[in-house]
């Protein structure tokens, strides 16, 4: 008994089993050159709208430069509709609040400061905003405050804060050291 098989015996060995795994094996490399093709079309797609998202926030920052609101709202608006997931749409909120001050329109920029710290977006441009909504509310405030007529700024019961006084942090041991001195003032008038 030879253990050696010929030529024709290999050969015939060889086409019983791609009869019978030949099917498999086409469709596994079948499978796999699917897999690839639309991983890569997926990795286009994903960096064509990435580019076409920065070309959109490059456009934004060319009208808050230039000053024109009417533009950068339009483009802020379409950048946040088609690019919501992404951080473009966070920074353009950011952009936008910037013109917003700059136009002395200040409550437009705190409203879309808090629209954006109302949405998920990443932490960073979440304390940009948060430090920039910071340095809105007390010039907001100051604003209202001039308002008022000067007759009701003399009664002495209204408050009159100034910008450093309202971004001042207030401890515990300040608010004690207030109403000391507040309970102090009381008795030495009475």
């Amino acid at each position: 008994m030879d253990d050696l098989l010929s030529e024709k015996e290999q050969l015939e060995q060889i086409r019983s089993w791609w009869s019978e795994y030949g099917g498999y094996v086409i469709g596994g490399l079948g499978l796999g050159i699917a897999v690839l093709a639309g991983n890569n079309y997926y990795q286009n797609s994903k960096l064509e709208a990435q580019l076409e998202g920065s070309a959109m926030y490059e456009s934004l920052t060319r009208h808050v430069v230039s000053g024109s609101l009417e533009e950068a709202e339009v483009v802020a608006s379409e950048l946040g509709e088609k690019y919501a997931d992404t951080s473009y749409a966070a920074q353009a909120k950011l952009a936008m609040a910037r013109l917003y001050m700059d136009k002395n329109r200040d409550q437009d920029a705190i409203d879309v400061l808090s629209e954006l710290l109302a949405n998920p977006a990443d932490e960073a441009i979440k304390n940009v905003a948060r430090a920039r909504l910071a340095r809105l509310l007390p010039t907001r405030a100051n604003r209202r405050r001039s308002s008022i007529s000067s007759k009701a700024r003399r009664v002495r019961h209204l408050p009159r804060f100034t910008t450093s006084c309202l971004a001042m942090p207030i401890t515990l041991s300040a608010v004690l050291k207030m109403r000391r001195q507040r309970i102090s003032a009381y008795y030495l008038t009475q």
